[in-house]
C-alpha cells in the first residue's frame, strides 16, 4: 500500500496517451519524485543498491474490444533509477516492441508497429487513472484534537479537519452537505442509534455529537466514533477509486469491523485494499486474501493465502467465543465471502446483525466430519446457500444435494435460493440506482457473467445497502432471513 501511496503522483503523470507514447516508441525518460517521503530514497531498499522494478500485464483474448487478430499477452515493464529517472518497455508475447527494424507509430489511442496495429494504450491507461486515484489511510487516524495540524499522509486531522467538517455540512455546496447528511446516516446505522447529529464545537477544536437527543463531546463517546467519523468524512471528500488502509480493526469493538469495512466500501469507486493482522476479518471481509512471509533479512514473499482451512478452525480464527460474549448467538453459513457483506446488509435491516455471525463457505460444501466440528463450538446454526440452477424446476448439484440432505439429518436449517444466486434478488430500478442505466437486472437464472455489462459479484452489497427490506421481504430469500 505504501508502494501505491508513494508511486501515485507517477501514475498520474503516465496517464497521458503522448507520454506513454513517447516513452515506448523512443525509450525516453521522466523525472519523478514519490510522495509522502522526507528523502526520495526512502522509497527504495536500504539493503542494496538496486533500482525499482515493477510489471503491469495485461491478457487480451481473441475477439475481445481492444484485441487485435489472436489473443496476446502484453507486459508493461516500469523501471524507476535512483536518480529518480522513470523508463517504460512494452513487451508482446515476451517479445520488446522496441528493437530494430521496428517502426513504432500512434493513431489516437491505438499504437501501430511497421504500420499494422498491434494494442491500444486504453488498458493502460484505465489502470493508471485507478492507480491514480487512490486515499490512503494510515493506522494513527482518530486524532480530531491534535492541534493545528493539517494531514496525516492522505488524511486531514486535528483543527484543519474540524474545518473542513464545517464548511462541508453548512457550506454552499450542495453535494458537500448531502455528502456529510449520508456520511451521519451510515455511522447511525452502524451504531444503531435511533438519531445521530455531528456538528463541530464553537471553537473548531473537538466535535459536539447528539445521540438519541441526548447532547455528547466528542471525548464522550470514544475512539471507535471519532474512527469512523474523521476515515469516513475524509473519503467523502476525496472520492477515490480504491481506499488503502492499513489495520482497519484498531480501536473498534470486534462487532463493528466489519461493519467498519463494509461501510468504508461505499466511498471507494472500486474497493477496498486493507492490511491486517487478523486473519478471520481477512477471511470473512475479502474475496482476496494474501500472505506476506518473511524469508530473510530484506526478503519477503507474498503469495495468496493458504486454502481456507476446516470450519472449526476459521471460527477459531474469527474468535467466535469472543463474539458469544459480545451477543452473537447464531452463525449463519453463506455461500462465499461475498455474500458476507450483502447478507449482512439485509440482517441490519431487521435488526439481526449483531447476534448473527456469518461463516463464508467459500463455495465448499461442508461434509459430516465438519458440521461436527463446529456443533461441538456452537449448535445454534443455519445455512443459505446458493442454488445454481439454470432453470426452474432444475435438479441441484450432488455436492448440494447432500449437504441439504446432511444438514436435514442434522437438524440445521439450510435454505438453497429459489433463484440461482444472490445477485438474481436485485431489482432493475436497485441496479440501475447503483451502476448506471446502461445495466439491467438478472432473470431468476441468468449467469452475472452473461449480462453486457454485468458487475462484479462482490459488489452485490453495494446494492444490498441501497435497499429496504420490502424490496425482497416477499421473496423466499426475505423470508428465510426474517424467520432467523
Amino acid at each position: 500500500m505504501r508502494f501505491l501511496l508513494e508511486l501515485r503522483q507517477l501514475f498520474q503523470d503516465m496517464r497521458n496517451g503522448m507520454t506513454l507514447f513517447q516513452m515506448l516508441a523512443t525509450g525516453s525518460a521522466i523525472n519523478f519524485r514519490p510522495l509522502h517521503v522526507l528523502d526520495a530514497l526512502e522509497a527504495f531498499s536500504n539493503l542494496n543498491n538496486h533500482h525499482i522494478e515493477f510489471r503491469i500485464k495485461f491478457v487480451h483474448e481473441a475477439g475481445s474490444r481492444v484485441a487485435f487478430g489472436n489473443r496476446y499477452e502484453e507486459e508493461y515493464l516500469f523501471e524507476i533509477q535512483r536518480n529518480m529517472q522513470v523508463a517504460l518497455s512494452l513487451y508482446m508475447d515476451g517479445e520488446p516492441i522496441r528493437k530494430a527494424g521496428n517502426n513504432i507509430g500512434r493513431n489516437g489511442d491505438v499504437i501501430n508497429v511497421n504500420g499494422a496495429p498491434v494494442t491500444t494504450l486504453e488498458p493502460i491507461n484505465d489502470t493508471l487513472l485507478s492507480l491514480g486515484n487512490t486515499l490512503y489511510i494510515g493506522p494513527f487516524r482518530n486524532a480530531i484534537n491534535a492541534g493545528a495540524k493539517t494531514d496525516y499522509l492522505d488524511i486531514q486531522i486535528g483543527q484543519s479537519f474540524i474545518t473542513q467538517f464545517r464548511e462541508l455540512k453548512t457550506g454552499n455546496s450542495k453535494k458537500s452537505n448531502t455528502d456529510i447528511s449520508r456520511l451521519t446516516d451510515d455511522i447511525r446505522k452502524v451504531f444503531q442509534f435511533d438519531s445521530l447529529d455531528i456538528t463541530p464545537t464553537a471553537d473548531n477544536l473537538s466535535l459536539h455529537l447528539t445521540v438519541n437527543g441526548k447532547p455528547y463531546k466528542q471525548h464522550e463517546v470514544g475512539s471507535g466514533l471519532a474512527h469512523f467519523v474523521i476515515v469516513l468524512a475524509n473519503a467523502a471528500l476525496k472520492n477515490p477509486k480504491w481506499i488503502l488502509i492499513d489495520e482497519p480493526e484498531l480501536n473498534l469493538h470486534p462487532a463493528l469491523q466489519l461493519d467498519f469495512l463494509t461501510t468504508l466500501g461505499k466511498y471507494a469507486e472500486e474497493g477496498v485494499w486493507f492490511s491486517s493482522h487478523s486473519i478471520g476479518l481477512a477471511r470473512s471481509a475479502a474475496p482476496k486474501v494474501y500472505s506476506v512471509v518473511r524469508m530473510g533479512e530484506g526478503d519477503s514473499v507474498i503469495r495468496p493465502l493458504a486454502g481456507t482451512p476446516s470450519l472449526a478452525e476459521f471460527l477459531g480464527e474469527m474468535s467466535f467465543s469472543s463474539h458469544k460474549e459480545l451477543g452473537f448467538e447464531k452463525i449463519l453459513l453463506v455461500e462465499g465471502p461475498t455474500e458476507v457483506p450483502t447478507i449482512q446488509q439485509f440482517l441490519r435491516m431487521l435488526g439481526k446483525d449483531r447476534w448473527i455471525l456469518l461463516l463464508p463457505l467459500h463455495g465448499h460444501m461442508p461434509k459430516a466430519e465438519e458440521l461436527e466440528e463446529i456443533f461441538r463450538i456452537s449448535t445454534d446454526i443455519a445455512a443459505l446457500i446458493d442454488s445454481e440452477r439454470p432453470s426452474a424446476g432444475a435438479t441441484l448439484g450432488q455436492d448440494r444435494q447432500d449437504f441439504l440432505a446432511l444438514c436435514s439429518n442434522k437438524g440445521l436449517k439450510c435454505h438453497v435460493l429459489e433463484r440461482r444466486a444472490i445477485e438474481n434478488y436485485f431489482p432493475d430500478s436497485v441496479v440501475k440506482r447503483t451502476f448506471g442505466d446502461a445495466f439491467r437486472a438478472l432473470t431468476a437464472y441468468e449467469r452475472l457473467s452473461e449480462a453486457n455489462p454485468h458487475w462484479s459479484k462482490s459488489q452485490n452489497w453495494k446494492m444490498a445497502a441501497d435497499m429496504t427490506f420490502g424490496e425482497i421481504r416477499g421473496t423466499d430469500l426475505g423470508q428465510f432471513l426474517d424467520t432467523l
